[in-house]
């Protein structure tokens, strides 16, 4: 998506040098400056676009980290559970015992 907004506003860039060079009037001149701001607002709206989307890939990122660690830490403690309880012989309660 940002990509076209760059292409967008380099072509609106373009096409406002090219009443500005041919100028006859003021109105050519005010037709470029308005197709510069224009170029302006869509390379901008690039840039934005660019970096919510490199934020959102990173905070999904890190869900994803956390959610794999918390999932982790779920399977640990499952296998701990399933362990089977360790029962303590006689002699090792009493070791005087016979």
């Amino acid at each position: 998506m940002n990509v076209l907004l760059y292409i967008a506003g380099a072509l609106a860039f373009l096409l406002g040098l090219l009443p500005l060079v041919v100028a006859k009037g003021v109105i050519h001149e005010i037709q470029a400056f308005v197709m510069f701001v224009i170029a302006a607002i869509l390379i901008t709206g690039g840039g934005i676009i660019g970096a919510l989307h490199k934020i959102y890939e990173r905070l999904v990122r890190d869900d994803r980290k956390q959610a794999a660690s918390e999932q982790t830490a779920r399977n640990a403690a499952i296998v701990k559970a399933q362990e089977p309880p360790v029962v303590p012989s006689p002699r090792q309660v009493n070791p005087k015992a016979p």
